[in-house]
């Protein structure tokens, strides 16, 4: 099977991410060849596909994104390639993957891959609508559209793509080797340390761009409501991503408690640092298959996070850390109760969780979904 991925650049986003586990499980097996073709100069996470031995192409121009000789580089990749499985990542992959798949005369199976599950177009460029526009026109061409959220088929169908085209498919995870309520009080100590917090404190973190979606304001919010009870008063709170939206950052840095609040950045090692403290947030105010709540479950950390996307799928049903987006109180409450929990009544917590995500969401089984999907009806 060759296999043909087209996606904007490597950031390090979520769709990005998922398609360097896929790509690195799919890897394992000999007889799956696969590369990545990329339309940007964005290449954060390169040096980890080329450290699995992924190939990558960057067919980019300078002059821009959307221009007739990128289509035909990349319909001329697609001939030396020549590839039976095309699966293109996200809006602009899909336009271009397509336009240059109907010059590509070889017979093949055209994917594509949907990542989000609200259409919240309203501020979004009139090339990006158009574009968009495009697809729901086009969307009988691919063999299958995959989208990780159901609630993103739904509204991906009310939008006019083609429902029988739509299928569910979930983001996978690695499984680190973190056992069930393990803890590495040497590195703990040495997160510790650097970070200049008392071995003592209760620790939040959590891992998130600064992008208003993610509502780092309600976070805010909410810890400071947590530090006004002096039970709690010694708890911190870490920030864990890329802080280049420097409006964001300047209001977060507003905080009364600003003092026990702190930047990590981007990490590359996600789970040897997250699994040193106590609690996992999100606050989004819209998600889709958010990766990072997988990996709070994997790394022993009990979740709290706002009722949105796939995150309660994701979390064990009888989980109650879960509120409504912008809820602050509720949010302040839920801190508060999860950190009183008893080591028996976390553990229990963090083994449903963990179960979950382990029997459902493991990298190895959704890899193999994908391959099924590649697989029917395609003589390989």
């Amino acid at each position: 099977m060759k296999i043909a991925h087209l996606i904007l650049g490597l950031g390090n986003g979520g769709a990005e991410n998922m398609l360097l586990k896929l790509t690195k499980e799919h890897a394992k097996n000999p007889e799956i060849y696969q590369v990545v073709y990329v339309f940007s100069k964005d290449d954060y996470l390169l040096s980890k596909f080329e450290n699995y031995n992924i190939e990558v192409k960057n067919i980019s121009f300078k002059n821009g994104l959307l221009n007739v000789f990128l289509i035909a580089r990349l319909v001329i990749e697609l001939y030396k390639f020549k590839p039976n499985i095309l699966q293109c990542w996200m809006y602009h992959a899909e336009f271009l993957g397509t336009i240059a798949n109907f010059f590509y005369l070889k017979k093949n199976k055209l994917f594509w891959n949907i990542r989000c599950s609200e259409l919240d177009w309203g501020n979004r460029s009139l090339i990006n609508k158009f574009i968009f526009s495009l697809l729901v026109k086009f969307s009988n061409v691919p063999n299958t559209i995959l989208c990780n959220t159901s609630k993103g088929i739904d509204n991906h169908v009310m939008a006019g793509y083609r429902s029988s085209k739509l299928k569910l498919l979930y983001n996978g995870f690695d499984l680190p080797d973190i056992p069930l309520n393990s803890k590495d009080l040497q590195k703990r100590e040495e997160v510790f340390n650097k970070l200049n917090i008392p071995l003592t404190s209760k620790t939040i973190v959590m891992v998130a761009r600064f992008n208003y979606v993610k509502d780092h304001k309600t976070l805010t919010k909410a810890f400071d409501g947590l530090l006004e009870d002096v039970n709690y008063e010694d708890t911190k709170l870490i920030l864990v991503g890329d802080f280049s939206n420097t409006d964001i950052k300047n209001e977060v840095l507003k905080s009364r408690n600003k003092e026990s609040i702190y930047l990590l950045g981007n990490i590359n090692n996600v789970y040897e640092v997250i699994k040193c403290f106590d609690i996992g947030v999100l606050t989004s105010t819209h998600e889709g298959f958010p990766n990072v709540i997988g990996e709070y479950i994997l790394s022993n950390l009990v979740v709290v996070a706002t009722d949105v996307g796939e995150i309660r799928n994701i979390l064990n049903q009888q989980t109650p850390f879960l509120v409504a987006p912008g809820d602050h109180k509720s949010l302040t409450k839920n801190f508060k109760t999860a950190l009183s929990l008893s080591e028996n009544d976390k553990l229990k917590i963090i083994s449903n969780n963990r179960e979950k995500v382990v029997d459902l969401f493991s990298i190895k089984s959704i890899a193999n979904q994908y391959l099924e999907c590649y697989k029917k009806d395609l003589d390989v």
